[in-house]
């Protein structure tokens, strides 16, 4: 694929807080493919949406060490 200016528009993640952050609708895509809560057992306290973003963290960096987010 050739990057146009409206593609590097559309991929343009300056305003976000880590390159690896989904916008909403990447989530929107991504969300349905997400084990469900379970009815029974402990309740989910992992927010999944943040999981995915770490993975993709991983993918993208290989994390180095200067694009590790700061710990929270």
């Amino acid at each position: 694929m050739v990057w146009t200016e409206l593609t590097r528009m559309q991929y343009q993640k300056d305003d976000l807080e880590y390159a690896a952050d989904l916008r909403d609708a990447e989530w929107a895509l991504t969300a349905p493919l997400m084990p469900e809560k379970k009815r029974l057992g402990r309740p989910r306290r992992t927010d999944l949406r943040r999981m995915m973003e770490a993975i993709l963290h991983i993918v993208t960096t290989g994390c180095q060490w200067p694009p590790l987010p700061a710990p929270w």
